[in-house]
């Protein structure tokens, strides 16, 4: 579930380290082979946050005991001095124990649902593991309390709106605890491992998170890569955009960065980022895309201008763009006929690497990595200085850059 306090992107040394650890890693939490459910279970809840939730109007003695008894019986050591009690957000990846009892299933179904709900709200509705946990219920009660925190937890968390072929949001599983007994335990922790090994798909880009339309910071996990945190512009009358860029007039990034910086991202995704050269590449070979860039003039006004097409060769090519055709009412900065001006085409220059047909290093010279001619009729990495076209020479007020899949494929 996505987190309360939620990050900017990682600093590029350690987003860097998380690429080159996919290659040599298999699924995050996997246990060895041959392991015990056991060591597969403290294998696994030790790389986990753990979030443990009494979804019930028990008495607050009870609710304690419950959950302390909980934790000491089924958490490995390391996680028993763990706080109880829920945060305002559970974090990205974590692991939900829900702990309720046989009669509340069937008397106060409508209380359990509310809470569920306010957990899958606040968490932004990003892939998690949940495990509701039936605590100690009598023999003759158990089968139908079973099914009916099954149905609730569905209910929830994998509702049918989610649209047809989407993928769960999140993995659940039920068991049953019975305090003192190791078997109860045991069961706990099969069921975590189960959720766990499921491996709930994370949307590739903005665009297939369905289940929210508030836009925000969230995690995606484009083909082949690790998790990692984005801004998505959402709203309810089409796809979401995935944001790979935003700068503002007054902003505190230097846009003076180096090819490395920049190929892994630097920024903070709440405020002025740019996500990464070579997650953008990642991204936009998923899928067709098309891409807007978003011009708020020297005034303030927001302009925009589209291409129906979008997409970066490799790092080996340059990062070279590739545009389709422009509509928009910021004009086309982008696709000039002049060959100093035009950005469609070009590689990706940095103040360290020069790929620009100018004779000198335009992006030394104007302080930020861009697809650069010689030298440019747009520029939105840079501080102080925006400019688009026509619109706004160094002037403009904020800028931003969007993708999401073409809508006529």
């Amino acid at each position: 579930m996505a987190g309360g306090a939620a990050r900017g992107p990682a600093a590029p040394a350690q987003r860097r380290a998380a690429m080159e650890r996919q290659e040599q890693s298999g699924p995050a939490g996997a246990a060895e082979p041959g392991e015990s459910p056991e060591a597969q279970f403290q294998a696994v809840v030790q790389r986990t946050q753990v979030l443990l939730l009494a979804g019930e109007t028990w008495e607050a003695d009870r609710a304690r005991a419950a959950l302390s008894s909980f934790a000491h019986e089924v958490l490995p050591v390391a996680r028993r001095a763990a706080s109880p009690a829920p945060p305002s957000a559970p974090p990205a990846g974590q692991l939900v124990f829900f702990l309720c009892r046989a009669p509340s299933l069937r008397g106060r179904a409508a209380r359990l649902r509310e809470v569920l709900r306010g957990v899958r709200e606040q968490s932004r509705g990003a892939p998690a593991a949940l495990v509701g946990v039936i605590v100690q219920p009598r023999p003759e009660e158990e089968a139908e309390a079973r099914r009916r925190l099954e149905e609730l937890l569905l209910e929830v968390f994998q509702p049918p709106e989610s649209g047809p072929g989407a993928a769960p949001r999140v993995e659940v599983h039920t068991a049953v605890f019975r305090p003192g007994r190791p078997e109860g335990a045991l069961e706990v922790k099969k069921a975590a491992c189960e959720a766990l090994r499921e491996e709930p798909a994370w949307p590739k880009d903005c665009s297939e998170i369905t289940w929210n339309r508030v836009s925000g910071v969230f995690v995606i996990q484009p083909t082949g890569l690790h998790q990692f945190e984005v801004y998505c512009d959402l709203n309810s009358t089409s796809e979401g955009w995935t944001v790979l860029q935003r700068n503002r007039h007054d902003t505190q990034i230097t846009w003076a960065e180096s090819w490395s910086t920049y190929k892994y991202g630097f920024g903070n995704v709440h405020n002025d980022y740019w996500l990464g050269t070579e997650y953008i590449y990642q991204i936009a070979k998923q899928k067709v895309y098309q891409v807007r860039f978003v011009i708020h003039d020297s005034s303030g006004t927001m302009k925009y201008a589209d291409y129906n097409l979008f997409g970066l060769e490799d790092e080996s090519k340059g990062y070279r763009l590739r545009l389709g055709s422009y509509t928009g009412t910021a004009g086309d900065a982008m696709t000039s006929n002049n060959p100093s001006t035009v950005h469609d085409n070009m590689k990706f220059s940095t103040k360290d690497l020069d790929q620009d047909t100018y004779s000198g290093n335009c992006a030394s010279s104007y302080g930020g990595g861009w697809w650069y001619s010689a030298c440019y009729s747009a520029q939105l990495n840079t501080k102080g200085s925006i400019t688009w076209g026509s619109v706004c020479s160094g002037n403009c007020q904020a800028s931003a850059i969007l993708i999401k899949p073409a809508t006529y494929c």
